[in-house]
């Protein structure tokens, strides 16, 4: 089936017709620039020097940003985030494909690139030569050394008001300013932050006309952020299991245990550290592991969005003694939830599913092998591939066997980006714990409930990324021990 022709995808079309014709307006307008680069001239933001790239869940709001200062700027606007050096990872070609650069040189000089799997709606290219302009951290500098602006200016507006803009049709602006968590929450005293504000008409800009009209939201997420059409390939096979189900609400489930950070490491031999959880395949390990970990880290109480759950939802299994099974009932509560506000009777009740994206092969066991879990095997699709993260190239196969190849980068980008557009389908994810990955996924989706945090602690930041920093080198330390208990409880 065409992948514009599935339920799921047409619905969000609709959604975004009916939520955003200030933004499908616009961003048409702007799109007729694309069809006379030689008159328009173009400018190109690259930011493939950027410096350690923080996960797409802090990094998506950079990508959009950029990307609106770039349309703001009344030329067409290019992103480019990809290494100088790689050669191309060849997504849309097989690893047999002699075109294919070898992982050797993909694990070396290629990184995860968004531009691979999306593009705005209309799929623009880019080309030509370009006159190079330095957004850096002493200011504006061009490549002769001449200084335009200084760091904390409005980058773009004062560049366009240069007589560079005005005698150079092809622009390259690098980005070489830290973003910091950028200025969302409280503006900071960044160029980056201030020519962003301009170009979507934000404080303190709010009260002229904003250069990039219907740049920001969901809206302007949903229209850059389409999948190319060797990814729509990829991601086939999941919708088909949507439009057989039909469900009327979809459910997005997020636990992130940080194995895919831990699997940096391989787990130590077991003649050094024995196997610690022979039977962890099902949900008792799960609710002891956590159990033993929250009470030991003090872990805030949980919070189920449901008004029908309590803590003692399960009887007399209370959430603290069993937290797995608490966030189980909390998402069938919530499914149910769901239904109810769309006014289906009773019978329909069961016309609910989930899209379960995690980093753990355990997990994503348990929920498509414990059927009563969620109402039924039928009620949960999850992706396949490995898994790892976007921010490094080594990953684990699904299965723990030769299922893939460890060393090729690009298997964990595919399943992480497949994972991120399923959860913007959904009609309310819940995590497990706090996670950023869920946000760069909400953007590009039209969630009517958005996001809920049963735990809004953060696992893998209080424990099991404290275990993999803080381990020693003698085998038969405490963090070697705690190491060995992730792989074996959450690993292949």
């Amino acid at each position: 089936m065409p992948y514009n022709d599935y339920r799921i995808v047409q619905r969000d079309a609709q959604r975004f017709v009916q939520r955003c014709r200030h933004t499908d307006t616009a961003l048409r307008a702007y799109g007729e620039r694309y069809k006379d680069i030689a008159t328009h001239g173009a400018v190109i933001i690259d930011w493939s020097l950027r410096g350690q790239f923080n996960g797409i869940g802090n990094e998506m709001q950079h990508y959009l940003e950029l990307l609106a200062i770039g349309v703001a700027s009344g030329r067409p606007a290019f992103l480019l985030t990809q290494k100088p050096g790689c050669k191309g990872i060849m997504l849309h070609r097989l690893k047999t494909d002699p075109k294919v650069p070898d992982m050797m040189h993909m694990a070396k000089h290629c990184h995860f690139d968004l531009g691979d799997f999306f593009e705005g709606i209309g799929g623009f290219k880019v080309g030509e030569e370009e006159m190079l302009v330095r957004w850096s951290q002493d200011g504006i500098l061009l490549s002769d050394g001449t200084k335009l602006a200084e760091p904390n200016a409005n980058l773009m507006k004062e560049l366009m008001e240069s007589e560079v803009w005005r005698t150079k049709k092809w622009i390259r602006i690098t980005i070489e300013q830290d973003f910091g968590r950028w200025c969302h929450d409280s503006p900071k005293d960044f160029g980056m932050c201030h020519t962003y504000r301009w170009a979507v008409g934000i404080d303190p800009y709010k009260q002229q006309a904003a250069p990039c009209v219907g740049c920001g939201g969901n809206c302007f997420g949903y229209a850059m952020l389409q999948p190319q059409q060797w990814f729509q390939q990829r991601l086939s096979p999941f919708l088909a299991e949507l439009e057989v189900h039909s469900w009327q609400v979809l459910v997005g489930l997020h636990v992130r245990t940080g194995f895919s950070d831990v699997s940096l490491r391989p787990r130590p031999p077991f003649d050094e550290i024995p196997q610690t959880n022979p039977t962890r395949f099902t949900s008792e390990p799960l609710d002891a592991y956590f159990a033993h970990h929250l009470s030991r880290l003090k872990f805030t109480p949980p919070k189920c969005p449901s008004p029908r759950w309590t803590p003692e939802s399960e009887g007399n299994a209370t959430t603290r003694a069993h937290p797995w099974m608490g966030f189980i009932v909390c998402t069938r509560l919530m499914a149910q939830d769901l239904l109810i506000d769309l006014n289906r009777p009773q019978a329909e009740h069961d016309q609910w599913g989930v899209f379960l994206s995690t980093d753990s092969p355990v997990v994503k066991r348990v929920f498509l092998t414990e059927h009563s879990l969620v109402g039924g095997h039928e009620h949960v699709v999850a992706s396949n591939g490995s898994f790892g993260h976007v921010t490094r190239p080594s990953h684990v196969c699904e299965d723990g066997r030769d299922s893939c190849s460890r060393d090729d980068p690009r298997e964990p980008w595919i399943k992480s980006m497949m994972d991120m557009y399923f959860l913007s389908l959904a009609d309310h994810v819940l995590m497990l714990y706090e996670s950023s990955y869920v946000n760069a996924a909400l953007v590009r989706g039209f969630s009517p409930k958005g996001k809920s945090i049963f735990y809004t602690d953060r696992f893998t930041h209080e424990y099991s990324d404290k275990v993999l920093t803080s381990m020693g080198w003698a085998p038969h330390d405490r963090r070697h021990q705690e190491f060995a208990e992730l792989w074996d409880q959450f690993g292949p």
